[in-house]
């Protein structure tokens, strides 16, 4: 039986949309004015206005490439997740299961 939305890419799914609600509030400051339009990165609700467009479309570029498991460009977004969390303060893990490695960022707090 043919299943309509197969596990795995399910799992792509889900790892993508978990990485660009990332790299949205990882990009970094637009500099803007102070006040309601203003980035304050201490400050989830303000996020949308921490984003740097040209940055955030670079990361997700990159990171929508074919990226089989064990390949460089695999290991290079990998690298790129582990180096972008660890400059967030997020505790990183790599879980190593049968077929690839979850990256995952912990925010004590």
């Amino acid at each position: 039986m043919r299943l309509p939305w197969p596990p795995r890419r399910a799992a792509t799914r889900a790892a993508t949309l978990t990485l660009a609600l990332l790299l949205a509030t990882a990009c970094g400051s637009d500099g803007g004015d102070e006040g309601s339009t203003a980035c304050d990165e201490g400050k989830a609700t303000n996020a949308p206005r921490c984003v740097v467009e040209a940055d955030y479309l670079a990361d997700l570029t990159f990171v929508a490439k074919a990226r089989p498991s064990g390949n460089a460009h695999h290991a290079a977004v990998r690298k790129m997740l582990v180096d972008r969390l660890t400059a967030l303060k997020f505790t990183v893990t790599e879980q190593t299961y049968g077929a690839g490695v979850n990256v995952v960022g912990e925010l004590k707090g």
